[in-house]
């Protein structure tokens, strides 16, 4: 278990400074269960721990209780908890709809978002990102799906473990707010692409005005890539360089004018040169973590996990107030704003 402190959060969101608040992050949609402890307090966001467990072939009470555990261990009071959905569980289509106006556009979606998944609309969740307007009559949009039963499942685990689920949050979403304010990048003229690479997964996202516009799932993580490297560093650049081929065709946005590699790249920093001779683009690594926020003396030589990524996680709890994607479903809303009230 390792413990983060001092992450400074003035300018993050102005409405996290009314109160504190202990916030948890969970990703358990892979092998590993993978959980970050914030505390948001006055004047700044501090990340206390961050806990990983192997979860492969349990079953959901099992996570339960191992959630339930760590969060005792903790020692945290009321959590609220930050469900995080990967990229590699969720539909995404780049469509555009004839109209510029927000009900409009909703009510086309709700008609039309079952044509491109293999469930029906009562089987689904599903929100969408404004992309631009298109021809003063059309609206570019990309559209996120997911199945219902996911977030269902995500929710009874997580309440059986004792935590109120806050929001569900598109990772790829909150990627797309934290790499370009974290590394001051500049998204409103010209795209990024950002490479976010995980232990089974990596993700392609094309970053413009600070949202996603264009998100394609990889399955080459760092168990592929570090298990045979001479096969997958090969594969890897192949499938970015497919998957940016495949954004240009669609004609959503500008080419990205560079690329972000980030992720769990401890250990595998060989591919930014790959990538630079293969795409002939500008491409850098990210620094780790640990490495943009302030850490306690006690930890700055404690060694951090190489080859699980803890940004998706990291994202969703520092980006909370600018995420738009709403993966609720509709009937726990409901009984969230009867308590409320």
């Amino acid at each position: 278990m390792k413990n983060l402190s001092g992450i400074k959060i003035k300018k993050l969101n102005p409405l996290l400074r009314r109160h504190s608040q202990d916030l948890v992050g969970i990703d358990f949609s892979s092998n590993n269960l993978k959980l970050a402890h914030v505390k948001i307090t006055s004047n700044k966001l501090e990340l206390v721990d961050i806990v990983s467990h192997d979860i492969t072939d349990l079953g959901d009470d099992d996570i339960s209780k191992i959630i339930k555990d760590t969060i005792n261990e903790l020692n945290v009071k009321n959590v609220s908890g930050i469900d995080i959905i990967p990229s590699h569980m969720v539909i995404t289509k780049n469509i555009e709809i004839p109209s510029t106006n927000p009900i409009e556009i909703r009510e086309i979606i709700n008609l039309q978002a079952s044509r491109y998944t293999p469930y029906s609309r009562e089987e689904i969740i599903v929100d969408y990102i404004d992309i631009d307007t298109y021809k003063h009559s059309y609206t570019k949009i990309l559209l996120v799906i997911v199945a219902r039963n996911i977030v269902k499942r995500h929710f009874e685990i997580l309440n059986k473990a004792g935590i109120r689920s806050e929001n569900v949050v598109f990772a790829p979403e909150a990627l797309s707010c934290f790499v370009p304010r974290v590394l001051k990048l500049e998204t409103k003229t010209s795209p990024i692409g950002i490479i976010h690479v995980d232990e089974d997964f990596s993700d392609f996202i094309v970053v413009s005005k600070n949202k996603p516009v264009f998100i394609r799932t990889i399955s080459i993580g760092m168990h592929h890539i570090l298990g045979d490297i001479e096969t997958y560093r090969s594969k890897f650049a192949e499938e970015i360089t497919r998957t940016l081929e495949g954004y240009q065709n669609e004609d959503i946005e500008k080419s990205p004018g560079e690329l972000i590699l980030t992720g769990a790249m401890e250990e595998a920093k060989f591919l930014e040169t790959i990538l630079k001779d293969s795409l002939h683009l500008p491409t850098r690594i990210m620094p780790h973590f640990k490495d943009l926020i302030t850490l306690s003396d006690g930890l700055k030589t404690r060694p951090f996990p190489e080859r699980l990524s803890f940004l998706n996680i990291l994202a969703s709890l520092f980006s909370r107030g600018e995420v738009k994607v709403n993966l609720i479903p509709e009937e726990v809303k409901l009984s969230k704003s009867l308590e409320d009230r």
